[in-house]
């Protein structure tokens, strides 16, 4: 593989969970989510999708330099880049659950997990690449707003979520 294609992987990796959620649920999550009461903070939908074009970025070309530490799953990048799968697993089921759901308290409970598994991530990357968990930060400065947002919805919306 030519050597520019291995960042542009690692780039692209974390985006198709997003992709392939919002393919298959995209429209009946946006109609459903259109009937809550959403809290003043909450961003508009074109910024939501910048900010995850730019954080999964971000932590897709962090994985990338983990990986390029040791030039693959060898040695001391196995624990990071394992935190970094689990945190992108996580972090591409919220949008098929929340959907299937209708449960905004899941949706937070996962998105809670998410943003532990960012700070493993980060914490990981660190003892392989400082840059690579800096890179992370403004994932979990995300996730952790996100969180934030969907528990507020969850809260005001109880009445007619039962």
């Amino acid at each position: 593989m030519a050597e520019y294609l291995k960042p542009a992987c690692a780039i692209f990796l974390p985006h198709i969970g997003g992709y392939m959620g919002t393919y298959f649920t995209g429209k009946q999550l946006q109609d459903w989510k259109k009937e809550l009461k959403k809290p003043s903070f909450a961003p508009p939908d074109w910024l939501k999708s910048a900010a995850r074009l730019t954080t999964y970025s971000c932590m897709g070309y962090g994985s990338y330099l983990v990986w390029r530490e040791f030039g693959g799953f060898n040695g001391d990048n196995k624990l990071p880049l394992m935190c970094y799968g689990a945190n992108l697993a996580l972090s591409w089921s919220v949008m098929p659950l929340v959907s299937k759901t209708k449960n905004l308290g899941v949706g937070t409970l996962i998105l809670a997990s998410v943003v532990g598994t960012t700070i493993a991530t980060a914490v990981t990357f660190k003892s392989v690449n400082t840059t690579a968990a800096y890179l992370v930060y403004p994932y979990l400065g995300w996730m952790i707003y996100s969180t934030i947002i969907c528990f507020s919805m969850w809260r005001n919306n109880k009445k007619s979520m039962s």
